[in-house]
């Protein structure tokens, strides 16, 4: 009887001995905290590079979440207003988290805007990346960062946000590295025009069935001799493109020698357009309703 006892109270002991090992090596892999990635990790055509330079990576073969959300209209953003971004990921079994993120144009990788850091949520890194801060990497299940983006300059055109994430395990020596993008227009109707070059653009019958007709001043007229006519629709998607030469669309039947060009949307479905006729004098902006 003794020594039954004997043994279960070495052997109670060892047990004891092993849950606490086995609990301080789980809160020390617990406690391992990431530091602030390197600028110009993002994955973006202009960096060439993300998280995957740096950690052993499985890529986007993982089973997290992962997405770029914003409060930027379908439409587009308005230049020089501010938006709130969100970068998230989320596994069940995620221990720990890090992303970075640019807005750049999609051709040339120049930096578009600007970033704005949120103290205890995200720092900023180098001149044009954003990441998550030490301090909320260590969040099992998942992490959302959200920070703030200032739109750039008229006439910038569209704004890709590139991101690359990092679902770390650190009892393993493999991360899973994901990337994302996220691209948003600029806003049609948000660029500056003067009364003079708006007025010189007229557009009929307003509401269409799917037909209209621009007339637009001549080469005498402040708009200059060439155009160009977008046509975009509320979800900043360009549904016609045309450039206009008044020497190939002068109409000599058109009143006062004005031309008068032509667009057919009979094609596209019912709803709000946004005319965004570029030329050298400035941009002018109309809206046509086509209903049927």
């Amino acid at each position: 009887m003794q020594t039954f006892t004997h043994f279960f109270k070495a052997n109670k002991l060892k047990m004891l001995v092993l849950c606490i090992v086995a609990f301080s090596a789980m809160s020390f892999r617990l406690m391992v905290t990431m530091p602030l990635p390197p600028a110009d990790y993002t994955g973006s055509p202009g960096d060439a590079q993300d998280c995957g330079s740096c950690h052993t990576p499985g890529y986007n073969n993982g089973i997290a979440i992962v997405s770029i959300t914003s409060n930027i209209p379908s439409w587009g953003y308005t230049p020089g207003s501010t938006y709130s971004v969100t970068a998230s990921i989320a596994r069940s079994l995620g221990i720990m988290f890090q992303f970075e993120l640019s807005p750049q144009n999609a051709s040339t990788g120049t930096y578009l805007g600007t970033l704005h850091n949120v103290a205890g949520n995200t720092s900023l890194v180098g001149t044009k990346d954003i990441a998550g801060d030490p301090s909320t990497l260590n969040n099992p299940g998942g992490q959302s960062w959200t920070f703030t983006w200032t739109a750039p300059a008229v006439s910038t055109g569209p704004v890709t946000f590139y991101a690359a994430f990092n679902d770390a395990d650190p009892n393993t020596s493999i991360d899973t590295i994901y990337t994302r993008t996220y691209t948003v227009p600029e806003n049609p109707v948000s660029v500056n025009e003067t009364d003079e070059i708006a007025n010189s653009v007229s557009v009929y019958p307003n509401p269409t069935s799917g037909e209209f007709q621009m007339q637009v001043g001549n080469g005498q007229s402040a708009l200059g001799n060439e155009y160009k006519i977008e046509i975009y629709n509320v979800y900043g998607d360009k549904v016609y493109e045309q450039d206009i030469s008044d020497k190939e669309t002068a109409n000599g039947n058109s009143p006062y020698g004005l031309s008068l060009i032509t667009v057919n949307l009979s094609e596209s479905p019912d709803g709000i357009y946004f005319v965004r006729i570029n030329t050298s004098a400035g941009i002018i902006s109309k809206k046509v309703l086509v209903l049927r």
